[in-house]
């Protein structure tokens, strides 16, 4: 065989070889177009767990019933707290329903008029609370609720007019109500 033959079966057969590695891509496909798999959106819902933090002020006044006589009516109370809170819900349909507590630490001063020579100091040092919670979801995002509970807290109270400076401390507890959306 001539050389020239030689080379050109050898030229064919490795164009055979490489050949079927090759294919045309801009000739149309055989094969059924890829279709993207279809996901549902997730569901929303208000059930589960929850945690937080806060910080703010507080002001108000405190009013001094000392054993039935009112000693203050208005004393300026306000200052700043911060805290954690935690909670629960459940939802059946559109109603969700839960259970949720706070705490708080901070200092909140007062000070009272003077009717002697030295107003009366007031302090609170921590607040609490446990509030049952009712809401009605008008939208999935949005939930219009009430809350209402126990209020707990720790109100120190000091009589700057005594002949020794008389601090009592108590823990008093109330009541906390309240909505939002």
């Amino acid at each position: 065989m001539s050389n020239i033959v030689k080379t050109s079966i050898f030229a064919l057969a490795t164009l055979a070889a490489l050949g079927g590695s090759v294919s045309a891509a801009d000739l149309p496909s055989k094969k059924a177009p890829l279709i993207a798999p279809v996901v549902a959106a997730p569901v929303f819902t208000w059930a589960g767990a929850y945690v937080g933090a806060h910080f703010g002020h507080m002001w108000g006044s405190t009013r001094v019933d000392d054993s039935g006589t009112i000693t203050e009516t208005g004393a300026r109370t306000n200052g700043f707290l911060g805290g954690g809170l935690a909670g629960y819900n459940l939802q059946s349909g559109a109603f969700v329903y839960g259970l949720e507590g706070d705490v708080s630490v901070g200092r909140v001063r007062g000070h009272g008029v003077a009717t002697k020579v030295l107003p009366n100091d007031y302090t609170l040092n921590w607040a609490g609370n446990i509030r049952g919670r009712l809401g009605y979801a008008i939208t999935p995002t949005t939930l219009p609720f009430i809350v209402g509970g126990v209020a707990i807290t720790d109100l120190r109270f000091t009589d700057n007019n005594a002949k020794v400076i008389l601090e009592t401390g108590k823990t008093r507890v109330g009541w906390t109500l309240g909505a939002g959306v």
